[in-house]
């Protein structure tokens, strides 16, 4: 998985632009979504696709920290119970 943000290097404590921020069940977690499109896609006739893993993908924009940017997406876009987050 790809995770992508600007750095704006000329602002001290490395303010952001914009930033990617994935979110995906952790480990353990049923993925039902995945499930689903798995079985729809062998529904196609394609037994070839072995995983599907679904991954939620938020593009935010604006001038944060990396600090102010982790509290975003872990408290924010995250339930810290059953799913992580990945940014940078």
């Amino acid at each position: 998985a790809f995770l992508l943000f600007t750095f704006n290097l000329k602002t001290e404590g490395f303010n952001m632009k914009s930033a990617r921020i994935e979110v995906r069940d952790k480990e353990g977690i049923y993925d039902a979504v995945a499930e689903g499109l798995k079985m729809d896609i062998r529904d196609l006739g394609i037994k070839s696709v072995k995983d599907v893993e679904y991954v939620q993908v938020y593009n935010i924009s604006g001038n944060f920290t990396r600090q102010r940017l982790k509290k975003i997406a872990e408290k924010v876009f995250t339930d810290k119970i059953s799913q992580e987050c990945n940014f940078w």
